[in-house]
């Protein structure tokens, strides 16, 4: 297994619609490609997610559960297989700036006390458009958060049998240990709609 500085997870399913976008957004971070990993996993999509993800199979890696297991059963899966000593999300109907892996993982690497740094991100239409800057500390959610892989393994990952509110649970167990710093500059776009990630997985605290 490769060793990268970061390890950007993506968990799917049933995202035909958008999971080509969170795909393009990861592959166009301004950070060098040895230094960042993509783990896209199929959580059993039964839509044409898996013919799309095929489209990246050279550029990204893919796993595929056999059968749908749960949002935090999939980033524990991308976690465990995945290499790098930074850990962080990224959901199939949302997508980034260019510089977002870059400067989250900068801030860590210059401040060995922090733990875990987070991002403000703005809300985006279906369109594309910004419509709202958000700040995550006072509307957290539970993407745009790197973690260091040796404390979010020493907390015992995702637990599987949240299927709601499953990042809140995490990040309320990793702040009893470990500390998480905000950064206050938007590097998140975040798709607030009624479908997909939404329904299927509890996006805001």
């Amino acid at each position: 297994m490769n060793n990268f500085d970061i390890s950007l997870l993506i968990p799917v399913f049933n995202c035909e619609l958008y999971v080509e976008r969170a795909i393009r957004s990861a592959l166009q971070n301004k950070i060098l490609s040895n230094n960042l990993e993509i783990v896209v996993v199929d959580d059993c999509s039964t839509d044409q997610t898996s013919e799309i993800l095929k489209k990246f199979s050279r550029k990204v890696k893919i796993i595929k559960h056999p059968k749908n297991l749960g949002l935090p059963s999939a980033l524990n899966t991308g976690i465990l297989q995945s290499s790098g000593q930074f850990i962080v999300r990224l959901d199939a109907d949302d997508f980034i700036l260019p510089e977002y892996t870059f400067i989250l993982s900068s801030f860590l690497k210059r401040n060995k006390y922090i733990d875990a740094v987070k991002c403000d991100y703005y809300i985006v239409d279906k369109l594309e458009n910004i419509t709202t800057l958000e700040n995550s500390e006072k509307k957290p959610i539970g993407c745009g958060i790197m973690f260091r892989r040796e404390q979010l393994i020493d907390i015992g990952l995702y637990n599987p049998q949240y299927r709601l509110h499953e990042d809140k649970e995490l990040v309320e167990r990793f702040t009893k240990k470990y500390n998480i710093t905000r950064i206050p500059i938007p590097l998140y776009k975040y798709f607030f709609h009624g479908e997909n990630m939404t329904m299927n997985h509890n996006k805001i605290f």
